[in-house]
C-alpha cells in the first residue's frame, strides 16, 4: 500500500517528507489532516506557543507555577479550580487524614488515633473537624438518650417532635445528629425512594 501523498502548492510528499521539509512533527501533520481536516499551507504552518495563562489575585498577575510557588498549593491544583470556575483559587487545601494532627487538651494525635483513644469514630471526628470545631468538641461523646431534647435555631425539641415537625424519619435524624450533623444538615428534607429512583 503506498503512503499518502499530501499536494501543498503543487508539491506532493508524504506525511514524514512534509515533516522532514517544514520540521513540523509528524503526528501534528497527521492530526490537522484527519482531525482537523486541514489542508494546504495549514498543515504545515508553524506550531503557535501557548501564552502562559495569568491568574489575577489580589490585583495582581500570576502564572499558575508563581501562585503555586508562592502559596505552596499543588500546580495541578490550581488549574483544576480555575477551570472549574472556582471562586477561591488560593484556598487551603485538606490536608490527607494521615497527615493531619489534632490537639486536644495539649495532646497531639493523628484522627485514627484519637479514633482510638475517645471510641468516636474516625468519620464523625474528620465530619467535626471539618465543620469547624475544635478541642474537646472534636472527641464528645454521641450518646443520644431517649427523651432527650435538642436545640437547632432557638428551638427545644424532642427527635419524635422534630420528626413531626419535618416530616423526616426520627432514625434519619438520630442517625444524622450521631455523626455531628449541622443544623442545616440535620433539618435537610429527605428524598423520596421514588425521586432516588428517577
Amino acid at each position: 500500500m503506498k503512503p499518502i501523498q499530501i499536494e501543498i502548492d503543487g508539491v506532493s510528499h508524504t506525511f514524514r517528507e512534509w515533516a522532514e521539509v517544514s520540521g513540523i512533527d509528524e503526528y501534528i501533520i497527521r492530526n490537522r489532516y484527519y482531525r482537523f481536516f486541514k489542508s494546504g499551507k495549514d498543515l504545515i504552518a508553524p506550531v503557535k506557543k501557548k501564552t502562559a495563562v495569568k491568574i489575577t489575585v489580589n490585583g495582581k498577575a500570576y502564572t499558575f507555577q508563581e501562585l503555586s510557588e508562592m502559596t505552596g498549593i499543588d500546580e495541578g491544583t490550581l488549574k483544576c479550580r480555575y477551570y472549574r470556575g472556582h471562586k477561591n483559587l488560593i484556598a487551603a487545601v485538606r490536608k490527607r487524614e494521615s497527615a493531619l494532627l489534632l490537639t486536644i487538651n495539649g495532646e497531639t494525635h493523628t484522627i485514627k488515633e484519637w479514633s482510638e483513644i475517645s471510641g468516636i469514630s474516625q468519620k464523625n471526628i474528620r465530619n467535626r473537624y471539618y465543620q469547624g470545631k475544635s478541642g474537646t468538641e472534636l472527641i464528645a461523646p454521641l450518646k443520644f438518650e431517649k427523651g432527650m431534647e435538642i436545640e437547632i435555631n432557638g428551638e427545644l425539641h424532642t427527635l419524635k417532635e422534630w420528626s413531626e415537625i419535618t416530616g423526616i424519619p426520627v432514625y434519619t435524624l438520630r442517625s444524622r445528629y450521631n455523626c455531628g450533623a449541622t443544623a442545616a444538615e440535620f433539618l435537610k428534607p429527605t428524598r423520596s425512594r421514588k425521586e432516588r429512583l428517577k
